[in-house]
């Protein structure tokens, strides 16, 4: 599964930035074998590996990185999850109690 358009369009933004100070990731964005939806499956596959159901900011922005530093073709598996990202829930809250017992936390929820 692709993450969403919200959640491709943070990496990208994040990526952009962290170029400028970054001339090794500036020439790594350049690879065209890999592109933003390919680092979005990789960061959801290792999130996944991870049998975590949430991550900072940093630690999904360094998995970003890790997709384009990385030199090796990766072979991406494709998941099915749902991505929540902070421009989707800007104040997010954990569901009540009640809630929890009926609903399956993403893994992104919590960011």
């Amino acid at each position: 599964m692709n993450g969403s358009k919200e959640f491709e369009f943070a990496i990208e933004t994040f990526l952009n930035k962290a170029k400028i100070d970054d001339y090794e990731l500036s020439i790594a964005l350049e690879n065209e074998r890999k592109n933003i939806t390919e680092c979005c499956d990789y960061i959801i596959q290792k999130v996944k590996e991870k049998k975590v159901n949430a991550m900072t900011d940093s630690e999904v922005f360094n998995l970003a990185i890790e997709y384009y530093l990385n030199e090796e073709d990766i072979k991406i598996k494709k998941n099915n999850c749902r991505v929540v990202t902070g421009s989707e829930h800007p104040n997010p809250t954990l569901p009540k109690s009640s809630d929890r017992k009926n609903k399956q936390m993403s893994i992104f929820d919590l960011m």
